[in-house]
């Protein structure tokens, strides 16, 4: 159809009193081809344009009808008909006039609310789908506190085959007052989308220290990397799309998003990275997170281990018990293990189905492959017997003498970066876990125990707390200690997991 007779139906519509407002069914809107797609009629309208004929507005009188001194060469110097002839051609340019003005008004505002067109076919589609994007699952990865290096992306693709479009909200540092929302087009490939995001959050490029960024669903499932190559132009904004909420971590691994002190969320263990042994599949779980800190990230985790498990644990450790040792910085060479930690430990490789369970289920836990993991550390602490101060990472200017502690981190790219800790036993009095920066404080030696966060000891209770940001630097604030014991014994045992697999 062309614009003339699309303008002819309007006018027709228009001289019907119909009522022409930017509406969902009512819009006049570009389609794939470049044509315009108007309104459709109700049945038993003609599309020929109506037309006024002025046989039937013959004037019934003239000016000038009596004429006395008429002769044979006079005429009217006006008559009636031709006034109304005047009028009418005026009204038709002036109605003519409204209606362009009108018209191209309304394709203004078109123009103006496209956006917003888009989003309501995508958040409102005649199939009644679920919202991709719902405010229920974004509130659950909202952070009250700017996260660097942890983002939130939303892709919304329209539900008509018309609407060539993906509405993306960004929303920068996991922050919902961040947001920004754009408008993409539907056919773009894997390096636009790339540039989108780039330019959406700020990301930086080629950072030596650092693995590429990446993204997960919320799940944890890992998605896509920056340095991935798509195989088929369009399969990977098509498939985030299918996520609709995803995750990008610029340090390129997948951290639980704090949120907010005493937030709680229910996590299923096994639904990313199931054991291998068909004995052990089997064995599903729920565990809750809860925020104990932000700063260092602290959760707190319930239903991880049962009593039986930590009992059994501790019977498989006790023969290889032996007092700790340490990596010691360089300004601390020569000084002995014990001047920081008098525990004792031992480290149990998994031989058995039940440690190879724990692997797994550390794994499910964290969203990290179980071959970024140490061998289980299992920890005794008599009367008296501490940890000082310190950090689980290795920070690559303390190691500088120590080329085979820096080739084993790859000068800083490759760390720990969560520790699953696990107490097997009560303790009596003392033996608390301590994050003395915690909140942003700060400790008045490394051998505080008394400022900041303190975990106690409970048989079965777990720990996650995070070495690295989500931006991939190391995290200051995670420094922690073993506070000693006053009374009783304290078991414990941990896994460390690293930002890539250990290959050592």
């Amino acid at each position: 159809m062309h614009v003339n007779d699309s303008l002819v139906i309007e006018l027709k519509s228009y001289s019907e009193g119909q009522n022409h407002h930017l509406g969902r069914d009512s819009r006049t809107r570009p389609s794939m081809n470049g044509t315009n797609t108007a309104p459709k009629r109700r049945a038993g309208l003609s599309n020929k344009p109506e037309v006024h004929s002025l046989e039937n507005n013959k004037p019934t009188n003239t000016l000038y009808k009596e004429k006395p001194f008429q002769d044979v060469t006079s005429k009217p110097l006006v008559s009636l008909s031709s006034i109304f002839v005047a009028i009418l051609v005026l009204f038709l340019a002036f109605a003519t006039a409204t209606f362009l003005q009108h018209h191209n008004n309304r394709r203004g505002r078109a123009m103006e609310t496209e956006r917003n067109l888009i989003h309501d076919d995508l958040t409102s589609g005649t199939d009644n789908k679920m919202d991709p994007c719902p405010e229920q699952t974004l509130r659950d990865f909202w952070s009250d506190f700017a996260t660097p290096g942890y983002h939130i992306i939303c892709l919304k693709r329209s539900r008509k085959p018309e609407d060539a479009f993906i509405q993306a909200s960004f929303y920068e540092n996991g922050l919902k007052a961040r947001e920004n929302t754009v408008v993409l087009p539907l056919t773009l490939n894997w390096e636009s989308l790339k540039q989108s995001f780039v330019e959406n959050l700020g990301l930086q490029k080629n950072i030596s220290d650092r693995q590429p960024w990446a993204l997960y669903s919320t799940t944890g499932v890992r998605l896509v990397s920056e340095e991935e190559q798509e195989p088929v132009a369009g399969q990977y904004p098509n498939r985030l799309a299918e996520y609709g909420v995803f995750l990008l971590f610029e340090g390129g691994q997948f951290i639980w998003p704090g949120v907010r002190i005493g937030f709680r969320r229910a996590v299923d263990l096994y639904s990313v990275m199931p054991p291998e042994s068909p004995d052990l599949s089997d064995r599903h779980r729920e565990v809750v997170l809860e925020t104990l800190s932000v700063t260092p990230l602290v959760l707190s985790v319930t239903g991880f281990l049962t009593t039986e498990e930590c009992q059994h644990i501790q019977r498989l450790a006790e023969p290889s018990m032996e007092y700790s040792e340490v990596v010691l910085m360089d300004k601390d060479a020569g000084r002995p293990a014990s001047d920081f930690r008098t525990s004792q430990t031992t480290f149990l490789r998994s031989t058995d189905d039940f440690m190879v369970d724990i692997d797994y289920r550390t794994s499910s836990l964290v969203r990290l492959p179980r071959s970024h993991q140490e061998s289980v550390q299992v920890l005794r602490y008599g009367l008296g017997e501490k940890y000082d101060n310190h950090h689980d990472y290795f920070d690559p200017r303390a190691y500088q003498n120590d080329q085979r502690t820096l080739s084993r981190i790859k000068n800083g790219r490759k760390n720990r970066m969560v520790t699953v800790f696990w107490y097997l036993s009560d303790v009596v009095s003392g033996g608390e876990t301590v994050f003395p920066r915690f909140n942003g404080g700060r400790e008045k030696n490394m051998k505080d125990c008394e400022t900041g966060l303190k975990v106690k000891p409970e048989v079965g209770k777990v720990i996650i707390f995070y070495s690295m940001k989500p931006d991939g630097k190391l995290d200051p604030s995670s420094l922690h200690g073993a506070c000693p014991v006053q009374e009783g014994v304290k078991w414990a045992a941990n896994k460390w997991v690293w930002n890539e697999p250990m290959r050592f």
